[in-house]
């Protein structure tokens, strides 16, 4: 089949929820924006990064290794050695891999693990949200934790009295450590850290 025929049908599968042809076009372009900032060739890493899961368009008719299908495809309709190579080799270990192949690499890393890329089951996301506020909750001097934003971002509320404004900053830095431990969270999650003081007085 074609490429274009093949690209097109890709516009019909997901990945956990991500649309496989709309993943494929930002690979391409985040390679190719890579590959131009470091002086290399962007068409190649465009062209291989949009063709990298092709084979995801004929998974239900062809067996095997999608990576290799993937570059077997390409081969077949033409495409450059150069393409078929980076196609072929861009989940390698990195010393196997050319420049332009680790780049694709990157970009399809960056696009399945941006927030929101993939599509959740409500259970998982509120799972989620309730493990961010456990790890939150579970140190001394936090009185609530509150979780925002789809998890990109959680509010911790301490208490004035244990916490001063020196162990606030380290209290932040270990929720941080803790949350970049125990989760499996794609993209950053920003820690914001509330401690209130009031002062009360009466006038007589």
């Amino acid at each position: 089949q074609p490429l274009l025929e093949l690209l097109g049908k890709l516009c019909f599968h997901t990945s956990y929820g991500q649309n496989l042809l709309v993943h494929s076009v930002e690979v391409g372009s985040l390679a190719g924006a890579m590959a131009l900032e470091l002086e290399l060739d962007a068409g190649l890493a465009r062209r291989a990064g949009l063709l990298h899961d092709i084979a995801k368009a004929v998974d239900h008719e062809i067996g095997g290794d999608e990576i290799q299908t993937s570059a077997s495809i390409a081969r077949k309709d033409g495409e450059s050695p150069e393409v078929v190579e980076v196609i072929e080799t861009h989940c390698l270990e990195l010393s196997t891999r050319s420049v332009v192949a680790v780049l694709v690499r990157a970009a399809d890393e960056i696009s399945t693990g941006r927030p929101g890329a993939h599509k959740e089951r409500v259970e998982d996301y509120i799972r989620r949200m309730r493990h961010i506020e456990e790890i939150a909750s579970s140190h001394p001097g936090v009185v609530k934790a509150y979780a925002l934003q789809t998890g990109k971002e959680v509010r911790v509320l301490v208490d004035s009295t244990m916490v001063d404004d020196a162990y606030a900053d380290q209290l932040a830095d270990e929720i941080t450590e803790m949350l970049e431990d125990e989760l499996a969270q794609p993209g950053q999650i920003k820690v914001c850290l509330i401690r209130e003081v009031r002062a009360v007085h009466y006038a007589r």
